[in-house]
């Protein structure tokens, strides 16, 4: 496929094939990753979590070989400072709990782990990209307790819990008993806290749902929407506001992944990639080659970084990263930081450049 040029002599090139191979980084850009990171408060509890956290979906059936190697990357994500393990839009649960059991047996008074609960009633699947649907949507307190109870029978020695709410708005169950239950889970210090998921296309919640304070939220916020960023900056300067920031690379634009696949794996229905979809998708990323700039910071990593310089966001979640692209991003914090022209070039304020 031929190379999508980005106008301007420091932007570089950005060719996208059906295979993408392992990036080569200069020691500025990826370097020794020690055990720190930062950490961040989750307010209303005495905890503090790394500013990146791993989302985790195992493959719901897989062989003994690739669950050691999936403990075996929780552990060195673990080693390398991450303290926060995100199961909510894990595609069976349970078994994710169970890999992170066997990951890390023994107590770690830093580790926390995200579950989702929602308003629908328990079902045996769910669409991909979807939150689950445990149980704990009927019944109220003691349905929910009860849920709660098993996965942190599954989590083991670490059952620190924070809860993502998904408010399903095809049920007919109501969302206040929902929210009052779970909110009476976290005053009774059965759950570390609570936040509540909003899609990236709907109206930022405001200070109170169904009467009920919310003060956490959970949605897909990436560089590539700065217009939702500043929707929540406007919250945050009214409302106590902090968020756990999901898709930071924009389904895959920003972190190379996008075309992360082998011709085999495409569907024969699939058809060809069109060129003008790519183009008008890769249209905002390739205008971003300020940011690499002198190969100071990958793509993904400056991803993250916009993300952190709001105060708001607890922490980035992201995927379980392919292993050529670990280190990549394990070694976010040690990448430059953003300058304020870069920030400013991001929000279309500015070129990205120095004046």
């Amino acid at each position: 496929m031929e190379a999508i040029r980005s106008p301007g002599p420091e932007a570089g090139v950005a060719a996208y094939s059906i295979r993408i191979p392992p990036v080569e980084f200069t020691e500025s850009v990826v370097s020794s990753v020690g055990g720190h990171m930062e950490r961040r408060p989750v307010p209303g509890t005495p905890f503090e979590v790394s500013t990146l956290g791993l989302e985790l979906d195992p493959d719901p059936v897989a062989p003994p070989a690739a669950d050691r190697q999936f403990v075996s990357r929780l552990r060195e994500a673990r080693s390398r400072g991450i303290t926060l393990f995100d199961l909510a839009r894990a595609r069976v649960p349970a078994r994710a709990e169970r890999l992170v059991a066997s990951a890390f047996p023994e107590p770690d008074p830093e580790i926390i782990v995200r579950v989702g609960r929602g308003t629908s009633p328990a079902t045996p699947h769910h669409s991909p990209g979807r939150p689950p649907r445990e149980e704990g949507a009927l019944g109220g307190v003691d349905r929910l307790r009860a849920s709660l109870a098993e996965t942190r029978a599954r989590l083991g020695a670490n059952h620190r819990l924070l809860v993502e709410v998904h408010l399903e708005a095809a049920t007919r169950l109501p969302a206040g008993p929902f929210l009052r239950a779970v909110e009476e889970l976290a005053q009774r210090k059965e759950i570390a806290s609570w936040s509540l998921y909003f899609e990236p296309s709907a109206e930022v919640p405001g200070a109170e749902v169904e009467g009920i304070e919310v003060s956490q939220l959970s949605t897909e916020l990436s560089l590539l929407d700065p217009t939702l960023v500043r929707a929540l900056d406007d919250r945050a300067a009214s409302h106590p506001t902090t968020v756990f920031a999901r898709g930071p690379f924009a389904g895959g634009r920003l972190d190379g992944t996008r075309f992360a696949t082998d011709l085999s794996e495409r569907r024969t229905s699939a058809g060809p990639v069109d060129v003008r979809t790519l183009r008008a998708e890769f249209a905002p990323v390739l205008r971003l080659g300020f940011l690499t700039a002198g190969r100071q910071r990958t793509l993904a990593q400056a991803a993250i970084q916009y993300l952190l310089t709001r105060r708001w966001v607890v922490s980035v979640l992201v995927p379980v990263p392919r292993p050529e692209r670990w280190t990549e991003i394990l070694a976010t914090a040690e990448a430059p930081s953003l300058s304020t022209e870069q920030v400013a070039g991001i929000e279309g304020e500015g070129d990205g450049t120095h004046a």
